[in-house]
């Protein structure tokens, strides 16, 4: 009875209800963490009704001793930015070997080479390539690390932000240089480019573009906000 008393009370759900609306974050992760903060409410007022308090009362105390959302919020706001860098680092990671499925799915019925490509191709292909890999294993380090590593390091808004820098140019690096890349072998084929981009991997270039723009700009607002949140709770303790 006395879970249910707590739970009735308005002092728990509008502390959540603010807390949630200071978050910013996938909304399964921001759930996550509001049922785990609401159990810790429900069972401290639950220790204060035990202790002989009105459930009001009893409710109030343990949001009190929770502490207020202004310093509450920037530790969870934090970890929903650590969550969405690390998924999206890995989503990176496993995009360039989807990419280059695509690639061969299509030119693996293109017409052979009529002549040479313009000069220059086979470079930006080995460079694109070079980068390209090189990504793959930075973006992969970084999401194992910030899965494991946060015995040895703390996560900080900045890397949420570097992760967003780093979507965003490899995303414009990647799509210039691919699409540079298909006019050349569509002209040495003799294919126009244009029937290309209409083709599946086309379709699916344009998704996996999408997709990372979305994570980089996910990446961008959680950090940002994350960032908001200390300052104003430094601003609170001074």
């Amino acid at each position: 009875m006395t879970r249910v008393l707590a739970r009735t009370d308005a002092a728990i759900p509008a502390y959540l209800a603010e807390l949630r609306s200071s978050l910013t974050g996938s909304r399964r992760r921001v759930d996550d963490l509001l049922r785990e903060a609401r159990h810790g409410l429900e069972d401290s007022a639950e220790a204060h009704e035990a202790d002989g308090a009105e459930a009001g009362e009893a409710a109030r105390l343990a949001v009190e001793e929770f502490g207020p959302v202004a310093v509450v919020a920037p530790g969870y706001q934090v970890e929903l930015a650590a969550t969405v860098t690390r998924r999206s680092l890995l989503f990176l990671g496993l995009l360039v070997p989807a990419g280059n499925v695509l690639a061969w799915l299509q030119w693996k019925d293109a017409p052979p080479l009529a002549h040479e490509p313009p000069v220059g191709t086979w470079l930006l292909s080995l460079s694109v390539d070079l980068i390209a890999w090189t990504v793959v294993l930075a973006a992969v380090v970084g999401s194992l690390a910030l899965r494991f590593g946060s015995r040895w390091f703390e996560f900080r808004p900045v890397f949420a932000r570097a992760a967003a820098t780093a979507i965003f140019t490899v995303l414009a690096t990647t799509s210039i240089s691919g699409l540079a890349l298909t006019f050349m072998f569509a002209s040495a084929r003799g294919v126009g480019p244009e029937v290309l981009a209409t083709e599946l991997p086309g379709v699916g270039y344009l998704v996996a573009w999408t997709a990372l723009t979305w994570c980089g700009v996910r990446c961008l607002r959680s950090g940002r906000r994350a960032q908001v949140l200390r300052d104003e709770a430094l601003a609170y303790a001074d």
